[in-house]
């Protein structure tokens, strides 16, 4: 090997590092001695056999046999090798059973690649941009648009909006007339609060809040059908106990009919003489009440009673009924409406099977309640 040359590395020289001393040296690219994957100094032999990992000296002292062993072990990795590199090249998709041309019985012999089974399909085409649709009117006669969605209204809608305002004190005035909450049993939640912690008993604390919403709001103005739904809801998500930590909930699990229920009503109505109606419960939740863990509820400031300002900070009062919002509330309706059908002589033929199925004999009545929609 040449003697290293002081200053910048020419085009035709390499610098490697020996590794017996750890310094540079600088070999021509030409030069036929190198150091191997082990350090090992060498010289290339034109058509020389010898494995690339193997030393020189070890190659040396090896028998024919020995020789012969490491040639094929060395040609096996490298058709590996060869194999996972045509592998990573490949950017064709594997072709599914119902793209191909070929007999699936002469599938290995015709594809250049490996092969996934697979169900058929068909060629896909790609799907052109689509534009989106302008808001147009309900009655434009063009393309369809999203309709029947309630509109939220904000506070400061419902604020300047009377018909807004309106439909929030309907809904009060009808949890009132019902006793939703007991008025006569106000009192700081702290004290409520110390006397369970004292007692050991264990209480809810929840809000209630306003939510109001726009039906048909993509009518045109002063349509009937256009109008504000007002709704006192129970803020489920946010309910303390008496030591303000998060509260739990038995969540009472409820069986809606199913839609094979519904299809078999359609059926049955569809009979001769057979009539199908349905309809909804009139504030379905709110017709149950409430059974469980003593709950207390915060109503919204500015439906507090006059006599409230200036004497609590944070007043309660005793729920009675099962708010919306609330998560038991659902199971709480199921069984009170349950009760209530076969109280008047409706009877469940399969409740396992067939749940919130019922049937009526004297007039042979069938009915599904699907929440609080009732068909029948």
């Amino acid at each position: 090997m040449d003697e290293p040359i002081a200053g910048e590395v020419p085009d035709n020289e390499v610098e490697v590092i020996n590794p017996v001393t750890g310094e540079l040296e600088r070999i021509r690219t030409n030069d036929p001695s190198y150091y191997d994957a082990g350090g090992f100094k060498a010289r290339k032999i034109k058509n020389s056999s010898k494995p690339k990992d193997i030393p020189p000296f070890v190659w040396q002292a090896m028998s024919q046999k020995e020789r012969r062993a490491s040639i094929a072990e060395e040609q096996r990795k490298l058709a590996l090798e060869e194999k996972e590199k045509k592998r990573a090249r490949r950017v064709k998709a594997v072709p599914m059973i119902g793209t191909l041309k070929t007999p699936p019985n002469d599938l290995e012999e015709n594809l250049p690649y490996e092969f996934i089974p697979a169900m058929p399909v068909c060629q896909m085409n790609p799907q052109k941009h689509r534009v989106k649709c302008v808001r147009l009117g309900i009655r434009s006669g063009e393309k369809a648009i999203n309709t029947l969605v309630a509109r939220p209204v904000g506070k400061k809608e419902i604020r300047a909006n009377p018909k807004a305002q309106q439909a929030l004190d309907v809904e009060w005035e009808k949890l009132v007339k019902k006793n939703a909450w007991q008025y006569e049993t106000v009192s700081e939640w702290k004290v409520i609060a110390d006397k369970a912690k004292k007692s050991g008993k264990k209480v809810h604390v929840g809000k209630v809040f306003e939510i109001c919403v726009e039906k048909g709001s993509e009518l045109p103005e002063g349509d009937k059908l256009r109008k504000f739904k007002g709704r006192m809801v129970f803020q489920g998500n946010n309910v303390k106990d008496e030591s303000s930590d998060v509260a739990l909930f038995s969540e009472l699990g409820s069986s809606p009919a199913t839609m094979e229920a519904g299809k078999a009503v359609d059926a049955y109505g569809a009979q001769p003489g057979f009539i199908t109606q349905q309809n909804d419960g009139v504030q379905a939740y709110t017709q149950a009440l409430w059974k469980g863990i003593e709950t207390w509820v915060e109503l919204p400031i500015d439906r507090w009673p006059k006599e409230w300002h200036g004497k609590f900070i944070r007043p309660v009062v005793l729920l009675r009924i099962a708010l919306y919002g609330h998560p038991d509330p659902g199971g709480l309706w199921e069984q009170f409406c349950e009760a209530m059908l076969k109280l008047v002589g409706f009877v469940m033929p399969d409740p396992e099977g067939w749940p919130s199925v019922f049937f009526y004999p004297e007039l042979k009545l069938l009915l599904v309640v699907y929440v609080d929609d009732f068909k029948m």
